[in-house]
């Protein structure tokens, strides 16, 4: 009976002790840290490395996590059903089981989310829109610098209207835009993007600025469900501009212009909750007319912030740096304003999905 009993246990302990199980513990936890940090993908690789050494239940159900949270939802489902709870201590089971349903609960909302798959917030950039949609049936709240204010809504998965509108102070406007992403592969999509406006300007000179225009959007997925993407663009603008030149009555004059702005920007996922935003813009604007009632010229721009966000809501908080301003702007004048900002101006922006 003894003989028995020592034949039947060191066979286990030899296994549990082997080189190949002591690498699999160390992947298995790798792969696990990673995920607390929000880096899914790389959790998935070290977790697979480590089941493949080992199959264990905790392995099993933490890639599934993994995979669900980087977008490969079919493969984190086969897992989740793959793993067994009786077999694992009853102490145990209710935390085992836990991650599960987060897994399958990730894979759900993706499909909730429809084929845009966009995260709150995502729908832009910093200041520029991406090629993301916010999803068919969403309402969508966003607040700019606090002054403006966008209301958007999914009217199909792929097509966004949104109404931006400014506070009542100084200044009054409306512009309607329409978003329709006409590409949505697995790791690139587009999106054209069109509107118009007018707004009112009623403290100072009294202004009336009416016009509208377009854009080409583009991003390049870097993760699952384009949690992070690299994003280009390129909008036009044109519109016609009337009003005094001075307080209290100066001269009327008006005038048409024309503006473009284009840029590349980046949206990195760094944890399940915080983006870092970066975006690198250049901005032209133009008066058509032959008396210029105000300098016209261009510059480029550097913005960057941080996204905190949750499943509702999101914050960005930033700042936008102007730089090398040129094509009659003085670029003395951008930088003697600029010192007293040198990291640049504040930028805020909230958002709020239903």
């Amino acid at each position: 009976m003894r003989a028995a009993f020592l034949f039947v246990f060191f066979p286990v302990v030899a296994l549990a002790s082997t080189p190949s199980s002591e690498a699999a513990r160390t992947l298995y936890e790798e792969g696990v840290g990673l995920l607390n940090v929000g880096r899914a993908q790389d959790a998935a690789e070290s977790l697979e490395q480590s089941l493949r050494r080992e199959d264990a239940p905790w392995t099993r159900a933490y890639l599934a996590l993994a995979l669900a949270r980087s977008g490969k939802c079919e493969r984190a489902r086969k897992l989740v059903e793959s793993v067994r709870l009786d077999g694992v201590e009853e102490t145990k089971r209710q935390e085992l089981a836990q991650v599960l349903i987060e897994a399958s609960e990730q894979c759900r909302s993706a499909v909730v989310r429809g084929a845009s798959g966009v995260e709150v917030g995502d729908d832009r950039v910093m200041t520029t829109p991406s090629a993301g949609t916010v999803g068919q049936g969403r309402l969508v709240f966003s607040d700019y610098e606090v002054g403006l204010m966008q209301l958007s809504y999914g009217l199909l998965s792929s097509l966004e209207l949104s109404l931006a509108a400014t506070v009542p102070v100084m200044q009054v406007g409306f512009v309607p835009t329409l978003k329709w992403r006409f590409l949505n592969l697995e790791a690139f999509r587009m999106a054209v993007l069109g509107g118009g406006g007018i707004g009112v300007f009623y403290v100072g000179p009294d202004v009336l600025v009416a016009g509208g225009g377009g854009g080409l959007i583009g991003d390049v997925c870097l993760s699952g469900q384009c949690s992070s993407f690299l994003s280009f663009s390129g909008e036009v603008i044109g519109g016609h501009m009337g009003g005094r030149s001075k307080f209290e009555g100066g001269d009327w004059l008006s005038g048409n212009a024309i503006g473009l702005t284009s840029g590349i920007g980046a949206v990195v996922s760094v944890h399940q909750k915080v983006k870092l935003l970066f975006e690198l813009k250049y901005n032209f604007m133009k008066i058509l007319d032959e008396k210029d009632w105000t300098d016209s010229g261009s510059f480029f721009t550097f913005n960057y912030g941080i996204r905190v966000h949750g499943k509702e809501f999101s914050a960005d908080i930033g700042f936008m740096r102007p730089f090398l301003a040129f094509d009659g702007s003085d670029p003395k004048d951008c930088e003697d304003v600029m010192k007293y900002l040198p990291i640049g101006y504040p930028w805020l922006a909230f958002t709020y999905q239903w």
